[in-house]
């Protein structure tokens, strides 16, 4: 684990695939003790244990709350890098739902619009453009 920023609100932390957003925590939460005081350990948002990338905690309860309303209120653009087997478009848009898993309360699942149980949850926008296309 690399911290990419740290100030007097906020760590920046390059995660890891692999590993867990909680182990991550607990191990911060050794060289910043105060984390244990905080909801989540200052979390503000997860990526998956198989995902790399930019985590954000929060070092005090107002950067928590800001930043979490901020994730709530899409006011924060993410961008992921994939690789895809298969062909795609050059560029385009995917509109599905999201929710809780029912098998699995910790997770996320994908709903389709006509899905039975798709009511109530989250409309996810992906938009995507291609880079490159690699040969097999």
């Amino acid at each position: 684990m690399k911290i990419i920023h740290e100030d007097e609100a906020l760590l920046v932390i390059d995660k890891p695939a692999k590993v867990t957003v909680e182990d991550l925590a607990l191990s911060l939460s050794k060289k910043f003790y105060f984390l244990e005081d905080l909801p989540r350990f200052g979390l503000v948002h997860r990526l998956d244990k198989e995902t790399s990338g930019v985590l954000l905690i929060a070092k005090n309860i107002d950067s928590l709350s800001s930043l979490q309303k901020a994730f709530k209120e899409q006011q924060v653009k993410k961008r992921y890098l994939c690789l895809v087997h298969g062909k795609t478009e050059q560029e385009g848009e995917i509109k599905s739902l999201i929710g809780r898993a029912p098998s699995d309360r910790k997770k996320q699942k994908v709903y389709f619009f006509n899905e039975p149980k798709a009511e109530n949850k989250r409309e996810a926008i992906t938009r995507y453009k291609k880079r490159k296309d690699f040969q097999d």
